[in-house]
């Protein structure tokens, strides 16, 4: 859907610079039309330069004539002459002035109209390419390998087989072991209880180090009766169909020694 979405997304943008393509276009063409109208512009001061000279051309043969035959009607003609044509002289080069300024107007007119609309024009035909480039397709997630598993713990039902002190349980009641892997410390939690009393943990997390080996946890140890943790000592062993428990504390001094039928390694 995303990658739909893309396409019409990329689509819409081929639309909008083909349409600035377009007036780019214009654009180079009002430059065009700029410089046809300053080659006009020129053509016209160049013909207000020939009447210039013309005019200029035209006084010589006037007075001549005039100094060969009256001297007085001369001067006096010569300089309401003279006087017409330096005004005729200044007109034509105001006018010549007029169209430099006219010239050198339309003249950067145009090259501002053709600077704007070469850098339109590049600008639109170069997002157009862009625009018109394949989409590429969506990266593809690699597929993360699955997390190893924790190993198996010990989760059995046995029997107190034997107890030595005041422990509050007695021959025969029926008890439950288990011992989790902890996956954030690498140790394990184990619990005992047995005829609903909890020989462990007791006063402590119960949390102790324990023993792995392949996929399976082969036994747990907490060495120290009553340690810092507050909870008694344990012991879990457990191998070829059978397993184990101790749990003893020295103060008061007592032991409970428990079987189970291990389930997970029969033989």
């Amino acid at each position: 859907m995303a990658f739909r979405d893309d396409r019409d997304a990329q689509a819409e943008r081929i639309a909008t610079l083909e349409r600035e393509l377009a007036l780019a276009t214009r654009a180079v063409a009002e430059g065009e039309r700029a410089q046809n109208e300053l080659a006009a512009v020129q053509k016209q001061l160049a013909a207000a330069l020939a009447e210039r000279d013309q005019l200029r051309r035209g006084t010589a043969p006037l007075v001549a004539s005039l100094r060969r035959n009256f001297v007085i009607f001369a001067v006096v003609t010569v300089g309401g002459a003279a006087a017409f044509t330096s005004y005729q002289m200044q007109s034509a080069n105001e006018a010549r002035r007029r169209e430099s300024d006219r010239a050198d107007a339309a003249e950067l007119r145009a090259d501002v109209c053709a600077d704007d609309a070469e850098r339109a024009r590049v600008d639109a035909e170069r997002e157009l390419d862009e625009a018109r480039a394949p989409i590429p397709a969506p990266p593809v997630m690699p597929v993360m390998p699955p997390s190893t598993p924790p190993p198996a713990g010990i989760h059995e039902s046995g029997r107190v087989a034997a107890v030595h002190g005041a422990a509050g349980v007695r021959v025969g009641d029926a008890c439950e072991i288990d011992v989790r892997y902890q996956s954030a410390t690498g140790d394990c939690h184990a619990s005992v209880v047995c005829d609903g009393h909890d020989l462990y943990p007791h006063g402590g997390g119960g949390f102790l180090p324990c023993e792995v080996s392949g996929d399976r946890i082969t036994g747990a140890r907490e060495e120290n009766p009553t340690s810092p943790s507050g909870d008694p000592a344990l012991e879990v062993r457990r191998g070829r169909g059978r397993g184990e428990a101790v749990v003893w504390d020295e103060g008061p001094s007592w032991r409970v020694e428990i079987t189970f039928a291990d389930t997970d390694n029969p033989f």
